[in-house]
C-alpha cells in the first residue's frame, strides 16, 4: 500500500507538467500566432490536434501497456512528448507544428495517463481506487494553475527555448516517475481472484459469444446511445474553445500576457474546485449523474455567454473563473456521463466511443470559432455559437435521459407482468389458471 500511494504521487506530478503544458495551450497560440503570422484557425490546430490526439488514441494505447506493460508504455509517453516539443521549438512550418506538437505531443500524454491509472489500480480498488485517481487527476488542473510560470518562460526565453526547457524537465521528472510506476503482479491476481467464479465464467463465456465488432454495433443501434455521443461532440467544440483560443479573445480584450496567464490560472484554481465538487458531492445530490451533467453543461452555457458582456477585468475574471469550475466538473465527470449512457453490458465500448467524439469535437473546433474570428475580425459570434452548442448537447442529453428512463420502466412492467402470470397455478390438462 505504500507503494501504491509513492505511485499515486508520481501520477500528480505527471498530470501537472504534461497536462499543464497540453491545457495550457492559449499562451503557446498567442506565441504561435504572432511568429508564424497565420490565421487563427491554424495556429489553434496544433493545440486541438494534441488534444484530440490524446483522447482518440485511448483504445489503442490500452492494449499497448496490457502487452508490454505499463512502466514501459509510459517511458514512450515520455519520449514522444519531449521530443515533440524539442522539434517543434525548431520548426518554421506551422503545418509541420501538427504533427510534432499535435500528434507526437498529444499522443506522449495519452501514453502516460492511461497506463498511469491501470498502474494505479493495482494498488487501489473501490471507492479508495476513486479518490486516489481523483488526486492525480486534480493534477492537471495544478498545471493549469502554472499558466504564469509557463508565461515567464515564453516571456524571459522566447517560446522556443521555453519548449527546450519543457522538453528536459518533462524528461529528467519523468523517467523517475516512470520508474515508480510499476504494478504488483501478485496483487493484480489478488483482484482477480477476489471476483465471485459465476462473474468470471459469465464474462468469459459473453466474449468467446460476442466478437468487439458486434459489440460496438449493437452499441450504435442503441437508441439513447446514438442520440447522447452527438452531445459529447458538441460539447467538446465549446469546451475545446477555453483551452485553445481563448488567449487570444483575451489578448483582443487589451489584456497583457501577463494578466492572460493570471486570468487563466484562476481558471486552473476553479478547475481543482469542480474536480474535487463532483469527485466528492455528486454521491450526495438526490439527481441522477446524467441530470446532474445536465445541469452543469447549461451552467457551463450561462458563463460562457457573459464573457462578450463582461467589460471589466473584475467581472471577466468572476466569469472566467466560474467557467473554469464548471469545467473542471465537466471533465471530471464525462466518463462517468459515457458510462451511464450506454448500455451496463457495453460500459467499455461506450466509454472508448465517447473519447473518439470527444476527439473529434476538439478536432473541429478551431474550424468552428476561429475560423469565425478570421472571418469577421471577432470571437463574439463564435461565443455564442458555442452557446448554442452547450444547449444543444443539454438538450440531446436529456432526450436520452428521458427515453432510458421510460424504457427501464417498460421493462420493469413486463417483468412484473411476466412475474405475475408464471406465480398464478396451472391445470396441465387444460392449460387454464386454476
Amino acid at each position: 500500500m505504500n507503494w501504491g500511494y509513492l505511485v499515486v504521487m508520481s501520477g500528480f506530478i505527471m498530470y501537472t507538467l504534461f497536462y499543464g503544458v497540453l491545457y495550457n495551450y492559449n499562451l503557446l497560440n498567442i506565441e504561435f500566432k504572432h511568429h508564424f503570422n497565420a490565421s487563427a484557425t491554424r495556429t489553434a490546430l496544433p493545440g486541438s490536434i494534441a488534444i484530440m490526439s490524446s483522447g482518440v488514441s485511448a483504445s489503442v494505447v490500452t492494449y499497448i501497456y496490457q502487452v508490454i506493460g505499463h512502466r514501459k508504455t509510459i517511458c514512450i509517453g515520455v519520449a514522444l512528448s519531449s521530443l515533440g516539443l524539442l522539434a517543434t521549438s525548431f520548426l518554421h512550418d506551422i503545418q509541420v507544428v501538427c504533427i510534432t506538437y499535435g500528434v507526437m505531443f498529444g499522443l506522449g500524454c495519452a501514453f502516460m495517463h492511461l497506463p498511469f491509472v491501470g498502474v494505479t489500480s493495482c494498488y487501489f480498488k473501490g471507492r479508495y481506487l476513486t479518490r486516489v485517481l481523483c488526486f492525480q487527476f486534480v493534477g492537471a488542473s495544478v498545471g493549469l494553475s502554472l499558466a504564469p510560470c509557463i508565461e515567464w518562460l515564453y516571456r524571459r526565453y522566447s517560446w522556443r527555448v521555453a519548449l527546450r526547457i519543457i522538453a528536459v524537465l518533462l524528461t529528467v521528472i519523468g523517467l523517475p516517475c516512470t520508474a515508480v510506476a510499476t504494478g504488483n503482479r501478485s496483487q493484480e491476481e489478488e483482484h482477480i481472484n477476489e471476483d465471485s467464479k459465476d462473474t468470471k465464467t459469465v464474462v468469459e463465456k459473453s466474449r468467446k459469444q460476442t466478437s468487439s465488432l458486434f459489440r460496438y454495433m449493437t452499441l450504435m443501434r442503441t437508441f439513447n446511445y446514438i442520440i447522447s455521443m452527438p452531445a459529447f461532440l458538441l460539447m467538446s467544440v465549446s469546451v475545446a474553445f477555453s483551452y485553445i483560443s481563448l488567449g487570444i479573445y483575451l489578448e483582443n480584450a487589451s489584456l497583457n500576457t501577463s494578466s492572460i496567464s493570471l486570468i487563466l490560472s484562476l481558471m486552473g484554481a476553479g478547475d481543482i474546485v469542480g474536480r474535487l465538487s463532483i469527485s466528492f458531492g455528486s454521491m450526495h445530490v438526490p439527481l441522477s449523474l446524467t441530470v446532474q451533467y445536465i445541469l452543469v453543461i447549461i451552467t457551463t452555457a450561462g458563463f460562457t455567454v457573459a464573457i462578450p458582456f463582461s467589460t471589466t477585468r473584475a467581472s471577466l475574471i468572476a466569469v472566467l473563473t466560474g467557467l473554469g469550475m464548471t469545467r473542471g466538473i465537466l471533465f471530471a465527470a464525462v466518463v462517468s456521463a459515457a458510462i451511464d449512457v450506454a448500455p451496463t453490458a457495453l460500459s467499455a465500448e461506450g466509454l472508448a466511443m465517447m473519447y473518439v467524439f470527444f476527439g473529434t469535437g476538439t478536432f473541429l473546433a478551431p474550424y468552428v470559432t476561429d475560423n469565425i474570428y478570421d472571418k469577421t475580425g471577432s470571437y463574439k459570434l463564435g461565443i455564442f455559437v458555442c452557446v448554442g452548442t452547450y444547449i444543444l448537447a443539454a438538450a440531446l442529453f436529456t432526450i436520452g435521459h428521458i427515453y432510458k428512463r421510460y424504457t427501464n420502466r417498460s421493462n420493469m412492467h413486463n417483468e412484473l407482468i411476466e412475474t405475475k402470470f408464471e406465480s398464478v397455478p396451472m391445470d396441465e390438462t387444460t392449460e387454464q389458471p386454476v
